[in-house]
């Protein structure tokens, strides 16, 4: 796990509102802000949103070098 990455991850979500993602993605999941864990799961979706990134970013590392 490249925490590096991830905090790269984190960092891109919280830039530009792309955080109303993680919004959007909980109130199609029928998940309402007025909810006493709202913030939980944001948080949780936050972090896999990070990890999601570093493994993209470590596959698209791994195919320059592959040269494919």
């Amino acid at each position: 796990m490249n925490y590096k990455k991830i905090s790269d991850g984190l960092t891109f979500l919280m830039s530009d509102k792309r955080i109303t993602i993680v919004h959007g993605v909980l109130k199609s999941l029928g998940i309402s802000p007025r909810r006493d864990d709202y913030d939980d799961f944001v948080q949780d979706a936050s972090i896999i949103f990070a990890q999601a990134y570093a493994d993209f970013l470590q596959e698209t590392d791994e195919s320059k070098t592959n040269g494919t």
